[in-house]
């Protein structure tokens, strides 16, 4: 059996799909990313846990596996119903607040009063000028993934660490760090 697993970039966030081997199950392997071409490490699971979501899966008839015409699998359990939450982590310029996305197409930025044309989708409120007021984008794919883009913030935005640059998506987990200027937000990927 072999199977299409899609595994993140830890350095750029993108999906990387990879063929899982017999001999890679129940191991650590390392892969090289088709986007940024950094190395990394990935675990893949025991390969009984993979024929155990299979069998699930029919029992329940949820779709994990989708089998391809050359006996391949691609990886990964349709959600039924995914939104995200961020929440904003208090400091010298923002109180505690939460906001739950489950849009297609969400602005984030910090609350003004200059007019339509700058308001974003979620409005921040904080003091932190470091912010833009349309500072960022998350958006939610079709498979019920969520991905950020910057939009040209005089700052950046900031993703665990690492700066986006340019035009590009990234893909988020759960439990990513966003920072809008000097704002640090906490990503929950929650099933409904």
């Amino acid at each position: 059996m072999q199977i299409k697993v899609n595994v993140n970039c830890p350095f750029c966030k993108q999906k990387n799909q990879i063929l899982v081997k017999d001999d890679m199950f129940g191991r650590k392997n390392f892969i090289s990313c088709s986007h940024c071409l950094k190395n990394f490490a990935t675990s893949i699971p025991p390969k009984k846990e993979f024929v155990s979501r299979l069998e699930k899966a029919k029992k329940e008839k949820e779709k994990v596996y989708e089998k391809n015409e050359d006996n391949t699998y691609i990886g990964g359990s349709i959600k039924k119903e995914v939104f995200l939450k961020l929440s904003v982590l208090p400091n010298e310029y923002s109180v505690s607040q939460v906001f739950e996305i489950d849009q297609k197409h969400m602005t984030i930025g910090r609350k003004n009063s200059s007019g339509s044309e700058y308001k974003a989708d979620v409005e921040i409120v904080t003091e932190d000028m470091y912010m833009g007021r349309k500072h960022a984008v998350i958006m939610k794919k079709e498979n019920n993934a969520f991905v950020i883009k910057d939009l040209k913030s005089a700052n950046l935005t900031w993703l665990n660490g690492t700066s986006l640059k340019g035009t590009d998506e990234f893909y988020l987990e759960d439990g990513d760090e966003l920072k809008l200027g000097r704002t640090i937000l906490k990503i929950n990927i929650i099933d409904k």
